[in-house]
């Protein structure tokens, strides 16, 4: 998990990466954040942005092994 947040990143993806500091589910690394805890959120795109420190679409961040975005491997037809 990036170590930053952008400036533009939305109060509640810095509120929710201060909570998983404080309830020691992600803890500091050399240079990033690591989960030392499962974690459910609630979207796709809510762990983008948390993880990522910046507004995000899970849906299109979120990749397989070979490239293919979770758009499309949830909606194959549709791209």
């Amino acid at each position: 998990m990036s170590n930053n947040t952008v400036d533009s990143a939305q109060n509640w993806v810095i509120k929710k990466r201060k909570e998983l500091l404080e309830k020691e589910i992600v803890v500091e690394n050399d240079e990033n954040y690591i989960f030392k805890k499962d974690y459910l959120f609630s979207s796709s795109s809510t762990a983008a942005a948390v993880v990522m420190g910046r507004n995000a679409n899970g849906l299109r961040e979120w990749k397989l092994k070979n490239g293919m975005t979770l758009k499309e491997f949830e909606q194959p037809d549709e791209e």
